[in-house]
Formats: structure tokens, C-alpha cells, sequence
């Protein structure tokens, strides 16, 4: 598998511009720029694969809740949040949704993981557990500190359910899933 680094530059006129979209508006963007340099042809199917469900813990969740005033610097429309530190067995966020988190939680696991909490508001909190493999230490955005993992924490499960009140079930349910119809090697620029 060939391996492509791609850099793309706005004109100075389109960087305000750029900033207001949100997610989704970006990644629209990024679709067209492939389609342009790679000849890039996707459908979109709905599969029924194995998820994680991110649902309320028995006892509720315990997060406390952003000022829904209080809006991150630097925020991107529809992205749900800022990380200030993360990185295997570590995450420390801001101003997070709960979509955003389960995004994030799907990065660290071995399947999607998809927001059944119903908690609608964007919330602060800190999660620690022990990551599988060898964990590197994780720069701390705050304070630029070093700090590695305990490899004797709890798992990811354990830490979702004690530390946020949240459980993470194993279920199947209905993914979209990007298929590639057709993709060319670029030409040089």
C-alpha cells in the first residue's frame, strides 16, 4: 500500500471564510480535493457491524457541565470540544459533547463507539485508565508537563463506568461505511 503525505494551502482571502465551516463542511472539502487528485469514486452503504453503545451507568452520569456560554478559543463549529491533553491511557477535555467523545473513545478502541446517553450539553472532565500495549507519555497541553499512564490503572471500561458514570455495551448496529469504487495514483504536481 503506497503511503501519500498531501498539502493543500488556502489563499490568505479564504482562511476566514475556511474557520466559519464546521466539520462536515470541511470534510466535504477535503472529498473534492481527493476526487480532484486522485480520481477519487465513493458510495456511501449502511452495515450492520459490532459497536460499543456509550450509554448512562446505573447510578447516572457524573459530569459536570460546560457554561453553555463558555466557548473554547479556536473552537471548530461542530467539532464538540478541545482536548487539552490525550493520548493512550489519558484524555483531558473541554467544553466536550457527547458525540465528540464517543468519536475520541472510537479512536481508542476496537469498534465505533456511538452516543446513546441522550446527554445533550458539552461537558468538562478528565479520564485515565490503562491503555493496552506500551503507552508513551503524553504531553499535557496546560502545562507542557510529561506524564505518562499508570499501567496498573483500570481498564478503559472500568474507567468510563467509575470515573464518568458511563458504561460502554457491546452491541451491533447500523454504520455507515465508505466504500471505493475507484482511486488513481496522482500525477505529479
Amino acid at each position: 500500500m503506497k503511503k501519500f503525505d498531501i498539502e493543500a494551502k488556502l489563499d490568505e482571502g479564504d482562511v476566514s471564510s475556511f474557520q466559519s465551516l464546521d466539520v462536515d463542511q470541511r470534510g466535504l472539502i477535503l472529498q473534492a480535493l481527493l476526487a480532484d487528485r486522485f480520481r477519487l469514486k465513493i458510495h456511501r452503504e449502511i452495515k450492520e457491524l459490532p459497536v460499543y453503545a456509550l450509554i448512562a451507568a446505573k447510578d447516572g452520569p457524573k459530569l459536570r457541565e460546560t457554561s453553555p456560554d463558555h466557548v473554547p478559543a479556536g473552537a471548530i463549529k461542530g467539532f464538540g470540544g478541545s482536548v487539552t491533553r490525550g493520548g493512550p491511557g489519558q484524555l483531558t477535555v473541554g467544553w466536550l459533547t457527547m458525540p465528540y467523545f464517543a468519536r475520541l473513545l472510537s479512536q481508542q478502541m476496537d469498534r465505533i463507539v456511538v452516543d446513546k446517553t441522550g446527554l445533550t450539553g458539552h461537558y468538562d472532565f478528565k479520564l485515565d485508565w490503562a491503555p493496552d500495549g506500551g503507552a508513551v507519555p503524553v504531553i499535557d497541553t496546560s502545562n507542557g508537563a510529561s506524564v505518562p499512564p499508570d499501567p496498573a490503572g483500570p481498564s478503559i471500561f472500568k474507567a468510563v463506568q467509575e470515573q464518568l458514570g458511563l458504561k460502554l455495551e457491546p452491541q451491533n448496529g447500523p454504520l455507515e461505511v465508505i466504500v471505493i469504487d475507484h482511486v488513481e495514483e496522482p500525477s505529479a504536481n
